[in-house]
């Protein structure tokens, strides 16, 4: 993409890969092109980024999907009022961390949904959602952010993403008695991944040199509608948005594997292999996917779309994509930590 910085950073790791994995923590720093005591004194160590990333926990991540993927969230419809209150409890999660909030009135930013907008990704179509047959109304994206530490860095930035909407509720109960479609993987995974990389980042001792977004997005499953509506009005410039990392669909399948989906033009693909090698700890080996279609029915289409470089996490389909049996209990909440984990280091690595 029109983007260079995710390549020169890939660049570095893999430098700093090819002498071997205990050799290359040390020649990463010095094929790094960032001063490692930061513009303004000492900044975050080694050992604060590895806390940073352990952070990003198993029962973390299986707590924010249990509050999100409830019944009593009924799906999380957007518009309605279980959207809202799922909105509010990401903004409070994003406030405890101390971040700062991305709007001028808060945390969350608004949008109208119009009667008419439904699903228009590929291959999907209204009936995926018979018990929602539309809806108008307002509808909230969260947004949170860190300013960045260098003067001449911090005007740039990385947008994080994950939607945390999902499909509502069937209009007849399954023979067990279930309706709601809760979304526990599609995608409570990836929003409680999207929280604990916040909180990550917001419990290093001193800000990344570039800024941090942190976007939660509702309106995915009527047309990516939160994210192209962020797209159009960013609370920051999209010309200075370096990359985006969005987290879909994180916690089901093989759980040493996750898809790292991106544009054929694009090196953040190679970035996230590169960290993966540097960090065999998390035990999580992406899978380089390249225009997969799967790109265009996600939030980092609204990126790739007005020319911004992203990558896209996704531990694939599986049978109980947009079905009743999405549920707490078969999500893999320990993958969908590592996957969160890996992020966060492919993100440290765009921005400090």
């Amino acid at each position: 993409m029109t983007r260079t910085v995710s390549g020169r950073r890939a660049r570095g790791i893999l430098c700093a890969c090819a002498v071997g994995l205990a050799a290359c923590l040390i020649s990463f720093a010095a094929c790094g092109d960032d001063d490692p005591t930061g513009p303004t004194g000492p900044g975050p160590s080694s050992a604060d980024y590895e806390a940073a990333a352990l952070s990003i926990t198993e029962s973390e991540v299986r707590g924010h999907v249990s509050v999100l993927a409830h019944d009593s969230m009924y799906g999380r419809w957007s518009p309605g009022p279980e959207i809202e209150k799922s909105a509010r409890y990401i903004a409070d999660e994003f406030a405890a961390a101390g971040l700062r909030p991305g709007t001028g009135t808060g945390y969350l930013q608004w949008f109208q949904i119009e009667a008419s907008g439904q699903i228009v990704a590929p291959i999907a179509s209204p009936s995926v959602v018979p018990g929602n047959p539309g809806g108008s109304g307002a509808s909230p994206n969260v947004v949170g952010w860190i300013e960045g530490s260098d003067p001449s860095l911090r005007d740039e930035h990385v947008v994080f993403t994950a939607h945390f909407d999902h499909i509502g509720t069937a209009p007849v109960a399954s023979p067990t008695g279930d309706y709601i479609y809760n979304g526990a993987d599609d995608n409570a995974s990836g929003t409680a991944a999207l929280i604990e990389i916040a909180e990550a980042f917001a419990s290093l001792p001193a800000p990344p040199a570039r800024s941090v977004v942190f976007l939660a997005t509702s309106g995915e499953e009527r047309g990516l509608l939160g994210a192209l509506h962020y797209a159009t009005d960013p609370t920051l410039p999209l010309t200075s948005t370096v990359a985006n990392i969005n987290l879909d669909m994180i916690g089901r399948n093989d759980p040493a594997t996750v898809r790292a989906i991106h544009r054929t033009d694009s090196d953040l693909g190679d970035l996230a292999r590169s960290v993966s090698l540097l960090h065999e700890e998390i035990g999580i080996t992406p899978i380089d996917v390249a225009d997969n279609t799967l790109v265009q029915r996600s939030d980092c289409w609204a990126f790739i779309a007005r020319g911004v470089d992203a990558l896209f996490l996704h531990s694939g389909l599986h049978d109980d994509y947009h079905g009743l049996d999405d549920e707490v209990d078969r999500l893999d909440s320990e993958k969908a930590a590592a996957v969160g984990r890996l992020a966060w280091w492919v993100g440290l690595e765009l921005v400090r």
